[in-house]
């Protein structure tokens, strides 16, 4: 015996089932990945780019600063934490942009993002190689603020519009 009801889900209606029938469009929806949650991946790969640049930025602030004496890892940490803070500090801030609620920037805007941050860190690391001559203590904790403004800017200019 049939009902009106399970005819209607074999015809592709509501189903009335408890366990509901999947019709073939809902299939094929599911299998393909939609644009937005193509570009919520882009997420995770902002944040590794961050701890990617800011590891040889670590290494040539600690060779910047001479340390002839072995430390503990915690110690060279903190010695190495004014390096590492505008990294933290922008990976963070890229992870809670509310463009991410939206599905996330075009790959475009995360192009234009990431060229910006490697140009600041090559710039940052120029100097603490002395590609620009000596940088004394206060111009590169001056150095390593504006980098964070200006990582914390693009984040807001180029991928949260």
């Amino acid at each position: 015996m049939c009902t009106r009801g399970s005819n209607r889900a074999r015809l592709g209606g509501p189903s009335t089932s408890p366990l509901g029938v999947m019709r073939q469009s809902d299939t094929q929806q599911s299998h393909a990945a939609s644009p937005a949650s193509e570009r919520l991946r882009f997420r995770p790969v902002l944040i590794w780019m961050h701890g990617l640049l800011a590891f040889p930025s670590f290494l040539l602030y600690l060779n910047y600063l001479d340390l002839r004496r072995s430390l503990r890892a915690s110690a060279l940490l903190l010695i190495g934490a004014p390096v590492l803070l505008p990294y933290i500090v922008s990976a963070i801030h890229c992870s809670r942009l509310s463009t991410w609620q939206a599905g996330g920037p075009s790959r475009v805007r995360v192009a234009a993002f990431t060229i910006v941050v490697v140009a600041c860190a090559a710039v940052v690391d120029g100097a603490l190689v002395g590609l620009f001559g000596s940088v004394g203590a206060w111009a590169l904790i001056a150095m390593l603020m504006l980098q964070g403004y200006v990582y914390l800017l693009a984040a807001k200019g180029i991928i949260d519009v």
